[in-house]
C-alpha cells in the first residue's frame, strides 16, 4: 500500500529548486531558513526528490533554449574559422564544435530521474528489493 504523501511547503519547494540549480546544502539551508538536519529530512521525501528532478529538467530545457538562440552566430563563426588558413587548431576546434552540435561528439545527455513522487517511491522499492544496488 502506498504511503500518504503531503504536499511540499513553499520552503521545501524552493529548497528543491535551489539544489537542482547547483547550490550547496549549506547555501540552501541558509536561503530557506531551515537547519541542515531539516533539509536532510526533506531530501528523504519522494515528493521532494521528484520536485528537484522536475526543476533540473526545466533548467536543462531553459539552457537548451539559450544555446539554440546562439546557433546562427555560432554557425557563422564556424564557417569563417573553417575557411581560415591561419590556425590548424582553430579549424580543428571548429570541426569538434560542429560534431558536438549534431550529437556525434561528447554528448552529456539530459538529466535523469523520476519526476513524480510515485515513480521515486517505485524506484526506491525496486532498489530495496535488489538489496540496495
Amino acid at each position: 500500500m502506498a504511503r500518504k504523501r503531503e504536499a511540499l511547503s513553499a520552503e521545501q519547494t524552493r529548497a528543491a529548486v535551489l539544489l537542482a540549480a547547483g547550490q550547496s546544502e549549506q547555501e540552501v539551508s541558509a536561503a530557506v531558513g531551515a537547519s541542515p538536519e531539516a533539509l536532510a529530512e526533506w531530501r528523504q521525501s519522494a515528493e521532494f526528490e521528484a520536485t528537484m528532478n522536475r526543476a533540473r529538467c526545466q533548467l536543462w530545457e531553459h539552457c537548451q533554449d539559450e544555446i539554440r538562440a546562439l546557433v546562427p552566430k555560432a554557425v557563422e563563426v564556424l564557417r569563417q574559422d573553417l575557411a581560415s588558413d591561419d590556425d590548424v587548431r582553430l579549424r580543428q576546434n571548429a570541426a569538434v564544435h560542429i560534431l558536438r552540435a549534431v550529437g556525434l561528439y561528447g554528448d552529456v545527455g539530459q538529466p535523469r530521474g523520476p519526476t513524480s513522487a510515485t515513480a521515486v517511491e517505485n524506484r526506491r522499492t525496486y532498489r530495496d528489493l535488489l538489496g540496495g544496488v
